[in-house]
């Protein structure tokens, strides 16, 4: 009986510990909740239309939209697979441009 009594106790002193970063990570963004969900939806997109090639399923791109500006990280083995995902992530509705962080190695 007395392990019930403990146990919200301690998941109570779990959640406290982890408000503090929660709440300062939310201060952070300072986006409108429209336009945090619209950048949701155009990653969600992006994600999406890329996994739907057969050429990206064995390559993680990492996609973060803010203010409808995509950002594309990861790493590719050809100029052609990183022109691509520019282009898949730029036909997105929604994106306003696109910021390439992709790394092409052809050891991949």
């Amino acid at each position: 009986m007395l392990k019930i009594a403990i146990l919200p106790l301690v998941l109570l002193g779990l959640l406290a510990a982890c408000t503090p970063n929660t709440k300062q990570k939310l201060s952070q963004d300072t986006r409108q909740v429209g336009t945090f969900a619209n950048d949701t939806f155009i990653t969600s997109d992006i994600k999406a239309n890329l996994f739907a090639q057969s050429a990206f399923k064995t390559f993680h791109i990492h996609v973060k939209t803010v203010d409808g500006i995509a950002t594309l990280h990861g790493v590719v083995p050809t100029e052609q697979l990183r022109q691509q995902a520019i282009t898949t992530a730029k036909e997105v509705k929604g994106v306003k441009g696109v910021i390439d962080n992709i790394e092409v190695n052809k050891r991949q």
